[in-house]
């Protein structure tokens, strides 16, 4: 471990030497850490690979030039230089291989989307296609959802290979209920590509599917869609989604239902569709949601249990080896039941190679293990690296490796039950310090009561994973089934209502946590610099978590000061509902057709994240009318009167149904008309006022967008659709 390894005598530095801190901390790691996990210095250069080719644009043909002189330049040192061995020289190979994992990395990037992404034409005619649905549809309020990938295309009255993966909503209806994974489907639609909303502070769900390499959406009616047949997926898979049904068809055959079902199908197989959004919050807010994210904890729980009834196999001869494939069979079987989900899969690779440890009789080392299982998952899919719950689950097993015993350390107790208690909470401790950075940055909340109710949750979800697996065995058994089902169900109805009632309590969630990238880091450098210092005990560890700790208030000054001297104009891409924003330093007047709960949220989110004391929601519609005959000013800067809107030096113009259009001899000048669901035709527009640019929110169909687009695309007017482009933020 790393804990044991380190030396507090090892390394001293003198008064000069704090000025080298950045090549000290690189020193360190090197020789104390990189040494003992070899595969954390190839996974090092991957994920760097991997990173630039996220973020850069690099050309695809310039990659393939230089990773072929990079393997034929590793190839010569290794076939000709006879001095490779020489320990002043290996630098030269230890470099070569750097590169070209650093190129891997980029190359897995751009071959995968060179591969996934395939152009699909922006048109209003649908298109027949075919394509198998490859993961388990859920139910919407008005739809199903359905990932579909497909299979071929009809050109021209031929059919046509066509690969790509799209997300598809079905019309709700009794037919499509009763679709399954596997299911090959014809169909007809439009098939669009997915696109950013573009709004500030809203999570980026095109993003994130473009992450797992769905680029394109579709809405199928219900009268164009035909099963052609079933059981369309790998005869493994399809067996891993029938075992999955028939476990949730136990859950119901021993009466259980609504949140009861939900949190059960959740916490045993991951299999989040059915929890509603009451129980979801309260899990989130007393900071228990892990459990009901199938992950390390549920794989773990079940290696543990296996490996204690298998133990007998260590008194056999060659009884271990039994026990190997036993247990990879049955680690791998619960990756298949849970559909394969990215949490499960790293924890079901991470726990194989302890295992194969264990079977060679060799003590494994568990950072070079999490290395070794990130390096192959990020070769499997390199869009790993940029998912929350990768990121998230390998912090919290680094977290408790390194800092687990050095809390635990801290108290002793005599005591059997204080002791696991004190356990659980030193665990608990340890997995919050080192995940909280990324969780803020995330999610931009944290559970106070975080340790009261995992004291309380993870006993209990525990004892329900076990019940489940005795349920799962007692299915022969009627009376046993009915027994155990009882007390199964009971359990999950009692931590339902316990995570209900620590949501209820008194500053149970800290809302409004706000950090950026850069703040991020830097508290990441304090939990290392700190727990440098707690085990190595020199002052140069404090020292710089001094230094960081003054670079983290610095920034959180800088980035106030910016917030509070900002003046904007928001136009958010809504596809119901008109939204403006109009920012002037610490006050904020919002312009919406109408208030739902999505609007709620979104203000005060951006309240929270920009320093937002003073907010006005009011009535786009209502204003335009209250002050049609005499105008009014808003918030310091805005000036509203009628459908003309003033804001310091821009001019915006947004017709409403009352607004009488009359043709006039001196147009109206206006920086921008925002065109909103309406009913006017262009030629009406053009006669009374002379925009430079004409915005088209959400809510207008594009029909009337390319209509009205292409009336005044000649006449030196910049059309913006906010439906195709995003969001748009205009600086004062």
């Amino acid at each position: 471990m790393l804990c044991s390894s380190l030396q507090p005598t090892a390394y001293s530095l003198n008064s000069y030497q704090y000025f080298y801190l950045p090549y000290f901390y690189l020193q360190f790691f090197m020789l104390l850490f990189f040494k003992q996990n070899p595969f954390v210095r190839l996974l090092l250069p991957l994920v760097i690979g991997i990173w630039v080719g996220i973020v850069a644009i690099i050309p695809y043909n310039f990659l393939q030039f230089l990773t072929t002189i990079t393997v034929v330049a590793s190839i010569s040192l290794i076939v000709l230089d006879k001095q490779s061995a020489n320990y002043k020289t290996r630098w030269i190979f230890g470099f070569n291989v750097f590169a070209i994992l650093f190129i891997i990395g980029i190359l897995l990037v751009s071959t995968k989307e060179e591969f996934t992404k395939k152009y699909v034409a922006e048109n209003t005619h649908p298109q027949l296609y075919t394509g198998t649905i490859f993961l388990p549809p859920e139910q919407r309020t008005k739809s199903v959802q359905c990932f579909i990938e497909t299979k071929t295309i009809m050109n021209n009255g031929k059919w046509l290979i066509y690969n790509t993966k799209i997300l598809a909503y079905l019309k709700k209806d009794s037919s499509s209920l009763h679709l399954k994974a596997g299911d090959l489907l014809v169909f007809k639609a439009i098939v669009s590509n997915l696109k950013p909303s573009g709004n500030p502070h809203e999570f980026d769900y095109s993003k994130y599917l473009y992450y797992q390499s769905v680029f394109y959406s579709a809405y199928i009616n219900h009268k164009s869609w035909k099963i052609l047949t079933h059981n369309g997926l790998h005869p493994l898979l399809m067996w891993s989604y029938k075992l999955r049904d028939k476990l949730l068809n136990l859950f119901s055959k021993i009466g259980m239902k609504g949140d009861e079902y939900a949190v059960a199908s959740a916490l045993t197989i991951g299999d989040k569709a059915n929890l509603d959004a009451e129980i979801k919050r309260a899990y989130i807010s007393s900071g228990a949601m892990h459990i009901l994210a199938v992950s390390g904890m549920h794989v773990g729980l079940l290696y543990w249990v296996t490996n204690l009834f298998l133990s007998f196999f260590n008194r056999i001869k060659h009884g271990k080896y039994f026990k190997l494939v036993i247990l990879f069979f049955v680690i791998w079987m619960y990756a298949l039941i849970t559909g394969m989900s990215a949490s499960v899969l790293r924890a079901t690779v991470m726990f194989s190679f302890v295992i194969a440890g264990q079977a060679s009789s060799r003590k494994i080392n568990i950072f070079n293990s999490l290395a070794a299982s990130a390096f192959f998952l990020l070769l499997w899919n390199p869009y790993n690296l940029v998912d929350a719950g990768f990121q998230l689950s390998y912090l919290a097993v680094l977290s408790i490796v390194t800092l687990y015993p050095l809390i635990y350390k801290l108290l002793v107790f005599e005591n059997w039950t204080a002791n696991q208690i004190w356990s659980i909470t030193a665990c608990t401790l340890a997995a919050q310090i080192g995940t909280f950075p990324l969780s803020i940055y995330y999610f931009h909340q944290f559970p106070n009561l975080f340790l009261i109710s995992n004291l309380i949750i993870i006993p209990f979800s525990t004892l329900i994973i076990y019940y489940s697996i005795l349920l799962i065995i007692s299915f022969f058994s009627e009376v046993l089934l009915n027994f155990l089902g009882y007390v199964f169900n009971w359990l999950v109805w009692a931590l339902n209502k316990i995570v209900l009632y620590i949501d209820q309590l008194p500053f149970a969630l800290w809302k409004g946590l706000y950090i950026n990238q850069f703040e991020m880091v830097i508290i990441f450098a304090i939990i290392i610099a700190c727990t440098l210092f707690l085990v190595q005990k020199q002052i140069v560890f404090l020292r710089s978590t001094l230094v960081f700790v003054l670079l983290l208030v610095g920034s959180k000054f800088f980035t106030s000061f910016q917030y509070i001297k900002k003046q904007e104009v928001v136009f958010y891409n809504y596809q119901k509902n008109t939204v403006f924003q109009f920012r002037n330093g610490q006050s904020s007047v919002w312009l919406v057709d109408s208030i739902d709960d999505r609007i709620k949220n979104m203000i005060k989110q951006t309240s929270y994240a920009e320093l937002i004391r003073d907010v006005t929601v009011l009535k786009l519609d209502s204003v335009i009318q209250a002050t049609s005959k005499l105008g009014k000013y808003f918030g310091g800067i805005l000036w509203i009167k009628g459908s003309y809107i003033q804001v310091k030096s821009k001019r915006i113009f947004i017709p409403d149904k009352s607004t009488k259009l009359i043709s006039v001899d001196n147009k109206l000048p206006v920086d921008y008309v925002v065109m909103r669901n309406t009913i006017y035709k262009p030629n009406n527009i053009q006669n009374f006022i002379a925009p430079k640019t004409i915005i088209f929110d959400g809510t207008v169909a594009k029909y009337k967008v390319d209509k009205i687009t292409k009336y005044v695309v000649n006449k030196g007017i910049t059309v913006y659709s906010m439906a195709n482009s995003g969001a748009i933020k205009l600086q004062l």
